[in-house]
């Protein structure tokens, strides 16, 4: 008889992935961002911070490779025009987004 053999499921590890126009985040930000990924992942799972082997990822994205309500996203400081621009009936839904 071969010896037993335990089989393990296979690994998982979480992933987070954080999305923001380049630039916006600092290096203090996304060291926030990841503490506190981990904090919220060790209070939902159970394990100790210091066990949470987790990916995450800080995705820096040109405005101009985002979409928002079908519409390519403007430059930082061309928001005005860009939201000028868009149709009214979505530019009126948007703007009510904030009321």
């Amino acid at each position: 008889m071969s010896p037993a053999h335990t089989h393990l499921p296979e690994t998982i590890l979480p992933t987070y992935c954080c999305i923001a126009p380049a630039g916006l985040l600092g290096a203090g930000k996304k060291a926030a961002i990841a503490k506190d990924i981990t904090r919220v992942h060790s209070e939902v799972t159970g394990a100790a911070g210091f066990f949470a082997h987790l990916w995450a990822y800080v995705v820096e994205i040109p405005p101009r490779q985002m979409i928002e309500y079908g519409h390519v996203l403007p430059e930082p400081g061309d928001e005005p025009d860009w939201i000028a621009s868009l149709p009214k009936d979505d530019r009126h839904y948007m703007q009510s987004l904030g009321k």
